[in-house]
């Protein structure tokens, strides 16, 4: 995904530089979750964001106390924006990024928050690019604009969840590292 050449598609590429900084100084998990969390917190101060991960086990993102836990499977909730996002990465076994803009309308999907219009999220999905990936998690962004997110941000929420998937990969293989170094 490209970005069109304006003042704010710099923006977005140096706040992607530093995801990229933070990232890489890390040496947790919770570490790369509060760095990116806090970029984008600066990028986006009036959106609510949420990198919540994905427990296979029971079929439920880990989400803040205030939204709930939301629990993706056959009888999730179809007109909530995360599970849909969800189930196409389950179904699919691939990375989904999309953005939307809520209305009042019963028929369209809820945000996670009453009040917020526009939700932007991409699921995490180890090997994600083959369609034989397993979900680990949702990057999502919720604004109380309606008009608040663009092609400009999709690509930078893609290329964040993407960075963040190299970044938990790497940390689990120098965690199996250590403990097979530790067994010797």
């Amino acid at each position: 995904l490209q970005l069109h050449q304006t003042e704010r598609a710099r923006k977005l590429l140096h706040a992607t530089q530093e995801v990229t900084d933070v990232i890489s100084s890390s040496v947790t998990a919770e570490q790369v979750i509060a760095g990116v969390k806090q970029v984008l917190g600066e990028l986006y101060p009036r959106c609510a964001i949420y990198l919540a991960p994905y427990n296979e086990r029971t079929g439920r993102f880990d989400l803040p106390p205030e939204v709930g836990s939301h629990v993706i499977h056959a009888n999730g909730d179809p007109d909530c924006f995360l599970c849909q996002l969800a189930k196409e990465s389950l179904r699919t076994g691939k990375n989904q990024v999309r953005f939307k803009r809520h209305t009042s309308r019963k028929d369209d999907s809820r945000p996670l928050q009453p009040g917020n219009r526009a939700s932007l999220g991409a699921t995490l999905v180890s090997g994600g690019d083959n369609g034989n990936g397993r979900l680990l998690g949702v990057l999502m962004l919720e604004s109380p604009q309606k008009d608040a997110f663009d092609g400009d941000d999709r690509a930078i929420i893609y290329n964040v969840a993407r960075q963040v998937l190299i970044a938990l990969g790497r940390l689990e293989q120098e965690a199996v590292a250590l403990v097979e170094a530790e067994s010797r």
